[in-house]
């Protein structure tokens, strides 16, 4: 189920973060992009942020999807938060 949460920052997630797919027994590989690499956030020239995007290894079917727009204060619970092996 989709999920948009309105705060400031803004959050947004649909699926499974990395460690729901890990424990439900995927192989996962993960990507985070700064927010710089997409067209909409050029466009609203606020490049500040990451998206998360977390697939199966071998299929790379989409798991889940996590973006962060702007750093937040603290996000050391966030489920996307950067790990060692992004």
């Amino acid at each position: 189920m989709p999920e948009i949460v309105f705060t400031d920052p803004e959050v947004a997630h649909i699926g499974l973060t990395e460690a729901q797919a890990r424990a439900a027994g995927h192989a996962v590989r993960s990507t985070t992009l700064p927010l710089d690499q997409l067209p909409r956030a050029l466009a609203a020239r606020d490049t500040r942020g990451f998206l998360k995007l977390v697939a199966e290894e071998e299929s790379l079917r989409l798991l889940g999807a996590h973006i962060l727009p702007r750093p937040a204060r603290t996000r050391s619970r966030w489920p996307c938060s950067r790990s060692s092996t992004d």
